[in-house]
């Protein structure tokens, strides 16, 4: 179906960049690092600075080493979460386009709503809330590291839309009903996005693995014969209900409700059988490594590990299945030891992040 008529649908709501609540600027800890700022911002789009800011960060760099799904993949294939990153700014771009949306702030978001993500996905996530007691999000832990261990301890110096963005990209599965509508509509976009690719990826990527064999009952092929057209089904389909509501919405239609079905039964077929006890064995032996070793003295152990890449893990997993305990030297090419003078007496509250600061 040609989308014509939906051109422009919602251009009433796309966010006004002469409407941000600006930047974060220098208040921060850490040494001011926004030369680079004052030359972008008179001469680029204030989102369009924050895609650079965010493409060129080291997190983003480490999330080419963590999982999306499957830990450590050995086919180049399957998604890591920088990969699924790209693909969420795929889909959030199409979508904000053609409903007229401001397409920048969608791709920076997109670009910044995993980079605080834990190694191993959202079982790194739960196994850090476990072990600390306190509950560990990822999508406040992207803020973090945005705005308070990125260029050393100055942060990226984010605006508060794109960082509120990230911190609401997580959530409620309800899209279009109880997302708070007097928030842009591109912060709702990228959280559909981001729904709409790891559901098609994540499927896709059980499939290489082994894990899902046709056929079956979770009513994929009423969505299309291959991924590209599934993405694209839910794209047009959200793209139809955003318009006619008058908001974004991917709810009612019939592709929404075969797409929520398929969601249901990838978490009950896909996400919960996967056996993390390997990971969880070597994440332990890391934990107590961290917490002894003083060369980590005043760092907070959890902070260091959300950090790590799935292969640094592993890697020192290794080093413990030799029968030694490594030498801090030997993680010398970690990169969080890169960092580690601007961590150390570092405490952050991964459960909330105060925006009123900005």
């Amino acid at each position: 179906m040609k989308l014509k008529k939906f051109q422009g649908a919602l251009a009433h709501l796309a966010f006004d960049p002469g409407k941000s609540r600006g930047r974060l600027g220098c208040s921060c800890a850490g040494p001011k690092r926004f030369d680079d700022d004052d030359f972008l911002s008179k001469n680029v789009n204030l989102f369009q600075v924050d895609i650079v800011k965010i493409l060129n960060s080291k997190a983003l760099r480490r999330a080419s080493g963590k999982t999306q799904v499957f830990p450590i993949p050995n086919n180049p294939h399957i998604r890591t979460r920088q990969l699924h990153t790209l693909e969420v700014a795929a889909v959030a771009i199409p979508i904000a386009s053609i409903l007229g949306l401001n397409v920048e702030l969608c791709e920076a978001i997109a670009y910044g709503h995993d980079i605080g993500h834990a190694p191993f996905g959202h079982f790194g996530e739960r196994y850090i809330t476990e072990k600390s007691n306190k509950p560990f999000l990822h999508a406040v832990s992207s803020a973090i590291v945005a705005q308070r261990i990125e260029r050393k301890g100055s942060g990226l110096n984010l605006c508060f839309e794109t960082l509120q963005g990230i911190l609401t990209h997580s959530g409620t599965r309800d899209f279009g009903v109880k997302f708070n509508q007097a928030l842009p509509q591109e912060y709702l976009t990228v959280k559909l996005a981001d729904k709409i690719a790891f559901t098609f990826s994540d499927y896709n990527d059980a499939e290489r693995v082994g894990m899902i064999t046709e056929p079956n009952d979770s009513g994929i092929f009423s969505l299309g014969d291959y991924q590209r057209v599934r993405v694209a089904k839910c794209i047009e389909a959200a793209v139809i209900e955003s318009a006619e509501k008058g908001h974004v919405s991917f709810k009612e239609s019939k592709a929404a409700k075969k797409f929520m079905k398929l969601r249901e039964w990838l978490f009950e077929k896909v996400y919960l059988p996967i056996n993390f006890d390997v990971q969880r064995a070597y994440l332990d032996r890391l934990l107590d490594f961290l917490t002894k070793d003083s060369h980590f003295e005043g760092c907070d152990p959890f902070l260091l590990i959300s950090l790590m890449t799935d292969q640094e893990v592993f890697k020192f997993g290794e080093f413990c299945n030799s029968a030694t305990i490594p030498k801090f030297e030997a993680l010398q090419n970690f990169g969080v030891i890169e960092i580690l003078d601007w961590l150390r007496g570092k405490k952050f509250d991964f459960s909330s992040f105060d925006l009123k600061q900005v």
